[in-house]
């Protein structure tokens, strides 16, 4: 049987390969052979006189093991150093405890160095001789290992490895070697000049990852270049077809009919002409290569010219020097000489008869004086204004994709020479793919070439050489795209998503957009903002580390609303130099820590304030098994869900301010730690503050793997110096709007990093001090009450307790200026003159009622839980989707549709502890219904690039009902509560494919033309997984999933 190998974190992977190793494989490559001069005297007691390694496993690692030991041997993982010495002889005695061990080890460690990078040396307290690396290696499990390797293997491997324990599944936790974030910054340093990536992304190690061709296997004469296409589709590397061969011996005799010809000539008739020669330092762009959509991004900038200002056109004049400087920017040669005598008129230059580059430098030269006379006004008011809705809606005043593209044609039309553009209807549609892209998605120079052909420039024939065509056009063609088509939309529209269109991208002409800033601006200044002069924006910043805020606007559907960037830094002319500030968020990370310190260790400060699904899901269980009382049904239960109007633009700030004083009571000692993350091409190495020894429980949620580094920097914040900095987070808010600055009088930043835990805690105390005591002098039946920043749910078992709640949140509290949004109260029940008051609230197909809350539908009667999938019904489906199109399209399909999966996999939807068998299935249906409408968009889009027969499609599918069937078991069983109340689940996997299978079937029948071989394909699957259950048809009946099939898709 073949042995499998343990899976190597990705991190660990990409910086040292197979070196990477568990503990028990690390272990058995330092163990020497057996021998019968072993210290045991070959009775076979020690772990060296076992002869194979299948015994010495078996040694190591024994049946009656506790499950942590097996955890520490199967998942920790150890990095021998390349210079580590030989293992000392082996000896299974343990004469020292573990702890007395590490600490040896570590005080050796510093003794030979004490300016040492090892991380086991990290924090080591020699009074105390404790650190946070040595409590980790001093559990009961690594006692365990030092009783069957003894003394001198442990030390060797402790003072000589890199060690990562694990945190949980995709976290690692470094205790011992050289600190892995120097290894990513020493790699970044090896390839950042060739890369040029940015210094907080390390680009990976390709040696472990790619496919590289030999140079030597690539010819260097362009017209004998053998195209290789290593594309992994399905994970099969493909090549194109040969060509026969009567074809090469035809190429071949015409190449030496071509050399004989040249040779024929006078040696000196043979040289390339000055202007030919140019050709010759023409270098090769990447088909990789992105087009950079961020210049035309959020760009407020008017000009009357069709260019921005600053563009390399309006600086040219329609002449030779004009011509030559945007032929250098163009094709990048480094040619700077002006050609001499051309010999292309006497036929004397081995390239051709017709010159390339004074041909080429013509029709520059006409694209420069075009540009300068192109007729912006004319172009927008035929192709934007004209046709442009009168509505106030701000949904309604952007401009559709097809004007955007009409635009954009006529202007390159007007602007770039005929002859250039090559094939018109294939240029103009790939320009359309390019301004029909979603917010994140990418455009490569390949999808700018894609079905361009060098037939089409006939000014590219010219030249003999094919390498040097293929250079020339993916050269030109990309700059159309970066510095013509990026420019237009940058100078001629505000380009932007909004909150309504998902991740669609909206495009407004600039004297629109301007007119919706001007309203806003003046809504801002009306409601919650005052205009502050720059004498009174130095004296605020000049007292402090931060600076202001830059200001954008998104649209939404009935105006546009402010966002602050507050994660960027600031700079502002103070006397007579430009001081620099740090980005508001970056200063109040200790501030952040603080308060974090304190929702873990106060709790009851935050009153209900819940966070993710994880604090609902164990209230509501709670909840539910203390109204049961030990019955089988509940109880009739009262429900209320409402949301405060303009949560956070309501607060008061000198309220806040106060109540803090008593939240911030002490200094906190602080703790900097390292996030290590590797993306598909890249390292992150990230930097956050934490609590002293709480940095486990804060480190951020990644869904790649990461490693998360202890190097024993902490410092204390003080008292005073947090309350400063909220003060002037709070009071002295500064934004830039418009070249303008404004102070926020009321309220607090949105966009800050603190926001959500100042309005859990300020919301909290309202309830602490008004809200409980109003409950508690109406009756004492019981009660659940949570709050998701600023949305209430309230669920009772007393209907007067419940009225009571509704009657005093519609008041409102004056003293915290918090009141109701009148239109989002939903009531699980009727009463008079509230029986209207059910706006959140829905019914299913079959009667059953509902409120929404926080994503969730909760049943009104039985409180179980389903997702909410009504907030898919505002827009098409695609509008939800990013689609790859570059590296490997099939690898990315197969992911997107797991991440798709991923957020409907919360325990809170499967555990029979709250819901139903029934339910349970039908959020597992709903789920897969939802993958499945993505499956088809995310289909359609790819089908533009590349297309995927049936069995892939259905490989696809399969993957993705494994992936669900194994996340939902992990994140039920990983869920850390009460013994009593652990959630568990109650589905086969036969369902889960039943159930999947199903929900595909049904949502592809819809588009049958398109996958007719695909559904023969699922339905012949689903005749083999067919299980009779009533749970099973309930939860496949379409009355119960009618918001599903209300989206667009």
């Amino acid at each position: 049987m073949r042995k499998v190998r343990k899976r190597v974190p990705e991190v660990l992977w990409k910086l040292f390969g197979k070196r990477a190793q568990s503990l028990a494989e690390a272990l058995l490559s330092l163990i020497p052979p057996a021998t019968l001069q072993c210290r045991c005297k070959g009775s076979r007691a020690c772990l060296r006189c076992r002869s194979s390694d299948t015994e010495r496993m078996s040694f190591l690692l024994r049946e009656d093991d506790p499950s942590h030991y097996r955890t520490l041997l199967n998942h920790c993982f150890v990095v021998l150093f390349h210079t580590a010495p030989s293992p000392p002889p082996f000896d299974y005695h343990s004469r020292f405890s573990q702890i007395e061990l590490v600490r040896k080890t570590i005080e050796m460690i510093l003794s030979e160095n004490i300016s040492t990078k090892n991380v086991i040396c990290t924090g080591y307290n020699k009074h105390k001789r404790s650190s946070t690396a040595l409590e980790a290696l001093t559990s009961s499990s690594w006692n365990l290992l030092l009783k069957r390797v003894g003394d001198g293997l442990m030390v060797h491997l402790l003072k000589h490895s890199l060690i990562f324990m694990p945190l949980n599944r995709k976290k690692h936790h470094q205790v011992a070697g050289i600190a892995i974030n120097d290894l990513c910054w020493q790699h970044l340093k090896n390839h950042q000049h060739s890369s040029g990536v940015p210094e907080r992304h390390h680009k990976a190690d390709s040696v472990f990852m790619n496919i590289d061709i030999p140079e030597s296997s690539l010819s260097c004469h362009g017209d004998s270049t053998v195209r290789v296409d290593l594309s992994q589709e399905n994970g099969v590397l493909s090549r194109k077809r040969l060509r026969s061969r009567a074809c090469r011996r035809k190429r071949k005799r015409r190449k030496l009919s071509s050399q004989y010809t040249k040779s024929s000539l006078p040696e000196k008739m043979k040289s390339l002409c000055s202007c030919c020669s140019v050709w010759q330092t023409l270098q090769k762009v990447s088909t990789k290569n992105q087009i950079n959509k961020r210049p035309m991004l959020y760009k407020l900038e008017r000009t009357s010219s069709i260019l921005p200002e600053k563009h390399i056109i309006n600086s040219l004049r329609p002449n030779a020097c004009g011509a030559n400087a945007l032929f250098k920017d163009i094709f990048d040669v480094c040619s700077a000489l002006q050609p001499t005598q051309c010999t292309h008129s006497n036929d004397t230059c081995v390239v051709g008869a017709t010159c390339l580059y004074h041909s080429l430098h013509k029709r520059l030269k006409i694209l420069i004086r075009k540009a300068s006379h192109c007729p912006r006004v004319k172009l927008l008011n035929k192709h934007i204004l004209d046709q442009s809705s009168t509505s106030e809606q701000s949904s309604e005043l952007s401009c559709s994709k097809r004007q955007v593209v009409s635009f954009v044609w006529a202007a390159c039309m007007n602007i770039i020479p005929r002859e250039l553009l090559g094939n018109w209807r294939i240029l103009r549609k790939n320009i359309s793919k390019f301004i029909r892209l979603r917010i994140y998605e990418k455009f490569s120079l390949h999808q700018c070439m894609y079905k361009l052909k060098i037939s089409d420039f006939q000014f590219l024939s010219a030249i003999c050489n094919s390498g040097i065509i293929r250079k020339l056009l993916e050269r030109w063609t990309y700059w159309v795209f970066a510095f013509i088509v990026v420019p237009l939309l940058q100078a001629n529209f505000y380009v932007t998503e909004s909150e309504h269109g998902k991740l669609q991208v909206f495009f407004y002409e600039k004297s629109v957009w301007e007119k919706l800033m001007k309203t806003s601006i003046g809504c801002l200044k009306d409601e919650c903002y005052r205009l502050v002069n720059v004498t009174s924006v130095k004296q605020i910043v000049s007292c402090r580390r931060f600076g202001f805020s830059r200001v954008r606007f998104r649209p939404k559907a009935n105006g546009i609303r402010p966002l602050a960037n507050l994660k960027s830094s600031s700079r502002l002319q103070i006397s007579h130099s430009i001081k620099e500030f740090k980005a508001v968020n970056v200063v109040l990370q200790d501030l952040h820590a603080a308060l974090k310190d304190v929702q873990i260790k106060a709790p009851e400060k935050l009153g209900s304030s819940v966070f993710s699904y994880n604090d609902v899901h164990r209230n509501l269980r709670n909840f539910i098994s203390r109204v049961k009382s030990g019955s089988s049904t509940l109880p009739r239960m009262y429900m209320v869900v409402a949301d405060v109007q303009k949560a956070y633009d309501s607060i008061d700030q000198d309220k806040l301010l106060h109540l803090m004083k008593d939240v911030i009571v002490d200094d906190h000692l602080l703790h900097q730690t390292h996030q290590i993350i590797a993306s598909n091409q890249h390292f992150q190495v990230l930097p956050y503050i934490n609590l002293c020894k709480q940095f486990r429980s804060h480190a951020q949620s990644h869904s790649s793997h990461s490693i998360i580094l202890d190097q024993g920097r902490s410092r204390i914040a003080a008292k005073d110096d947090l309350h400063f900095n909220l003060q002037q987070h709070v009071k002295n808010n500064l934004l830039y709007i418009d070249q303008r600055f404004y102070q926020q009088n009321v309220g607090i930043p949105q966009g800050s990093i603190l926001s959500s835990l100042l309005c859990s805690f300020y919301f909290g105390h309202m309830e602490t001090t008004k809200l409980v005591p109003f409950l508690d002098k109406i009756t004492k039946s019981d009660f659940m009450l949570l709050r998701f920043i600023d949305d209430f749910l309230f669920i009772s078992t007393s209907k007067k307790l419940a009225l009571g709640f509704f009657s005093r949140l519609e008041r409102g509290f004056c003293e915290y200026n918090c009141s109701m949004n009148k239109e989002k109260f939903g009531l699980s029940f009727d009463f008079g003159q509230i029986k209207s008051k059910l706006n959140w609230s829905d019914f299913d197909g079959n009667g059953n009622k509902f409120v929404r809350w926080s994503g969730l539908l909760i049943n009104c009667k039985t409180l179980e839980v389903q997702a909410d999938y009504t907030r898919y019904l505002n827009a098409h489906l695609r509008s939800t989707l990013t689609v790859c199109w570059q590296g490997n399209p099939g690898q990315h399909f197969r992911k997107k549709m797991c991440d798709y999966l991923r957020p409907k996999c919360h325990p809170i939807f499967y555990d029979s502890n709250i819901n139903s068998a029934a339910v349970v299935r039908l959020n597992i249906h709903q789920a897969f219904l939802l993958c499945a409408m993505k499956f088809h968009c995310y289909a359609c889009d790819l089908s533009d690039i590349c297309t995927f027969d049936s069995r892939s499609y259905l490989d696809i599918i399969c993957k993705s009902l494994r992936y669900m069937y194994r996340l939902m078991k992990r994140r039920v069983f990983s869920m850390q509560v009460d013994p009593g109340l652990r959630p568990f689940i109650r589905v086969r996997r036969r369902e889960v494919d039943w159930l999947g299978l199903t929900a595909y079937v049904e949502v592809l029948k819809r588009k049958q033309s398109r996958y007719n071989e695909l559904l023969y394909l699922l339905e012949l699957k689903l005749k083999s997984v067919t299980i009779e259950s009533p749970d099973l048809k309930s939860a496949a009946d379409k009355s119960n999933s009618s918001v599903l099939w209300k989206i667009k898709y």
